[in-house]
């Protein structure tokens, strides 16, 4: 696998990187999923903002397999999942939803922070 010090120069050097490097590109399912709102829930609390935020990112690690079938990358408020087959991805969103909505509607209180 190359590694980020293999497709670059050493610090000291003029910028550089080698394609010849890279591995050859493969196709990918990509879905993006965020929290809706979170800015305006930002401004009202930074508290509220991050549990909505965390309940996603905490759903989507309790459900990715663990067989690297489904890679994420986390951003902000939201996440990039990838995965190679159409049936992985969605079974892995499947899964996020559901934990957030079960997160959600077993909730006893709103949050008022």
């Amino acid at each position: 696998m190359a590694t980020a010090q293999s497709l670059v120069g050493h610090m000291d050097e003029r910028p550089f990187f080698n394609v010849e490097r890279m591995h050859a590109p493969s196709s990918k399912y990509v879905c993006w999923v965020d929290v809706m709102g979170s800015d305006s829930a930002m401004r009202r609390s930074i508290k509220i903002a991050a549990n909505f935020v965390m309940k996603l990112h905490v759903a989507a690690l309790e459900v990715l397999p663990t067989d690297d079938t489904v890679v994420l990358y986390p951003v902000i408020d939201g996440l990039y999942a990838c995965a190679a087959g159409q049936g992985r991805i969605l079974d892995f969103l499947k899964g996020v939803l559901f934990r957030v909505a079960l997160s959600f509607v077993s909730e006893r209180e709103p949050i008022q922070i």
